[in-house]
């Protein structure tokens, strides 16, 4: 089908269903090839596109996403502990729509393979979880710097 529909003169193509995560690279790859290549966009840019230059909304919603990030690590330490992946499932699904909005893919990929091995044996290799931490605070602290930018401004 796929090659049908590029031999008709078509510059992409997705199939149903789909995840917004894939819709949202296809979009930047025609809008803003540097993100869509993997290359770090700032969490200023990524968020103005939801604010449009109001800081008083950008300070609100930053709040709203640190608080998903951090029930995601609250989520995963009970998952952990009670060796069943269900409440992280939970937090990741929530706080999926927080990542895709930072343009996170990065820790997007790594909460998928979390969530995966969770499923599979209810645990987290030390890799995966070091991994995990320190995606988790790179974009906290990205949220943090963002927000002092706010409060100086």
């Amino acid at each position: 089908m796929r090659d049908k529909v590029m031999a008709s003169g078509m510059t992409d193509f997705m199939t149903k269903p789909f995840q917004p995560e894939d819709l949202q690279q296809i979009i930047l790859k025609y809008t803003s090839p540097e993100k869509a290549a993997g290359m770090p966009g700032s969490i200023a840019d990524s968020l103005d596109v939801y604010t449009e230059g109001n800081l008083g909304f950008k300070k609100e919603l930053i709040g709203h996403l640190l608080k998903n990030i951090e029930e995601l690590k609250i989520a995963l330490e009970a998952s952990v502990i009670a060796n069943n992946g269900t409440v992280f499932h939970s937090a990741a699904q929530k706080c999926r729509t927080t990542l895709t909005m930072l343009g996170d893919h990065e820790l997007l990929k790594v909460v998928d393979e979390v969530k995966s091995s969770l499923d599979v044996s209810g645990k987290l290799s030390t890799i995966l979880d070091q991994k995990f931490a320190k995606l988790v605070k790179e974009t906290t602290d990205g949220l943090m710097e963002e927000l002092v930018s706010i409060k100086t401004l």
